[in-house]
């Protein structure tokens, strides 16, 4: 018996998708019809589908950040309209098309119809919904203005969102780069120089030195494949498990701000979040050590979340906010002056915003840079990996012209 991809809606308005099993697509429609559901539609599923849904995955699939935004947007609108929020909820439902963001949604309807608010409703799911987006909501709930908080949580996180796609894009060319350069240079010496290698086997004269160790080098790789693949298979899940601990993670963490470039990146990424996500917060009436903790848990390097904690034990004996990230060393000294002023003229969130503003033009130039400098560099380190695989496949060959002439 064929299955069908059916969405319907129950007596009570929820949006249900399932995949059920039926003769045809009328006679499931029909079915479920009589048992009460208003049918949207009825598909038959592919081959694809159901091997997802099989194997759970599109259950675990992540949320999108472009489907967390059009969320947002739709949920903006909806309130603007003035919709009641258990209705709202109910046409998000219906409008999500990820399983586990749409339980996520049913739950915290349900949540509100049994008397939470909204706030304590998305703080039970984690999974879809950060801390900071949660303690917005909860800080447009005590203002009544719940559409002008989430306005600028869309701002901020947009431009979250723009920055890491401007880190993907530099960082994109150079990786395919080297991802095109290390698949030319595997061809050669696992398909063209095993070929050279079978004749200079069978000639009598002495080849070069540099050939000699290339073909040496080559067929090691070849005996050992095996245990190399082993040991690397077993190197790897070594390090996985030591960068799953807690130690691991400070390490890890803790070595990449050290990586010549990519170290600076993530400096700057971090900085311009901690400006930004303040900012947003203490925009949301938050008091700023609340605000901090917030900053330090919302943070992926683990330094710079300590960094932060060991800021929020300094405000909370009375220093300064400024003199806080001083001591802590999160940002540069400009960025502390700056920080200083809007203390001092009672303009934090604004020059926090001016911060982040400005290691985004940091990070601008320093993308810029790695366009200019990395990519001719790799292009000339592959370029020279190459001509030395050349070189030796083809130095005998030279050797023996030169000697006939």
């Amino acid at each position: 018996m064929p299955t069908f991809t059916c969405r319907m809606a129950a007596a009570d308005g929820t949006i249900i998708e399932e995949k059920l099993d039926g003769p045809s697509e009328a006679s499931l429609k029909e079915s479920l019809e009589k048992k009460g559901f208003l049918v949207f539609s009825v598909k038959k599923a592919s081959f694809f589908s159901l091997f997802r849904l099989t194997a759970g995955l599109r259950a675990k699939k992540k949320l999108t950040s472009q489907e967390f935004l059009v969320y947002n947007y739709e949920f903006v609108a909806l309130i603007r309209a003035g919709l009641p929020i258990l209705k709202a909820f109910d046409l998000l439902e219906g409008r999500a098309l990820h399983p586990g963001f749409k339980e996520a949604l049913n739950g915290v309807r349900k949540e509100i119809e049994g008397g939470s608010s909204i706030s304590d409703a998305l703080s039970h799911y984690h999974d879809f919904f950060p801390e900071i987006y949660i303690s917005s909501v909860r800080a447009g709930e005590k203002s009544g203005n719940l559409v002008e908080i989430l306005n600028r949580y869309i701002l901020f996180y947009k431009k979250i969102l723009a920055v890491r796609k401007k880190i993907m894009t530099a960082l994109t060319y150079p990786v395919f780069l080297f991802v095109v350069g290390a698949a030319v240079i595997l061809f050669l010496l696992t398909y063209v120089l095993p070929t050279f290698s079978d004749i200079y086997s069978d000639a009598k004269e002495q080849l070069p030195w540099l050939t000699m160790a290339l073909i040496s080098f080559v067929t090691f790789l070849k005996g050992h494949f095996i245990f190399i693949l082993l040991g690397t298979g077993i190197i790897f899940f070594l390090l996985q498990m030591f960068f799953s601990s807690e130690k691991g993670k400070d390490r890890k963490d803790s070595l990449l701000l050290k990586v010549p470039v990519l170290g600076e990146i993530i400096k700057n990424q971090q900085m311009i979040a901690i400006g930004r996500t303040l900012a947003t917060i203490l925009s949301g009436g938050i008091t700023l050590v609340n605000g901090l903790e917030m900053v330090a848990e919302s943070l992926p390097n683990r330094v710079y979340s300590k960094r932060v904690h060991f800021s929020i034990q300094k405000v909370q004996e009375g220093t300064s906010l400024a003199a806080a990230f001083d001591t802590a060393d999160l940002m540069p000294k400009i960025a502390i002056e700056m920080i200083e002023v809007g203390e001092t003229t009672g303009s934090l969130e604004e020059m926090l915003n001016q911060v982040a503003e400005f290691q985004e033009e940091m990070l601008d130039q320093k993308l810029t840079r790695i366009t200019t400098w990395v990519e001719p560099v790799l292009l000339l380190f592959m370029g020279v990996l190459v001509a030395i695989i050349l070189v030796a496949m083809y130095l005998p060959i030279f050797n023996l012209a030169g000697t006939l002439k």
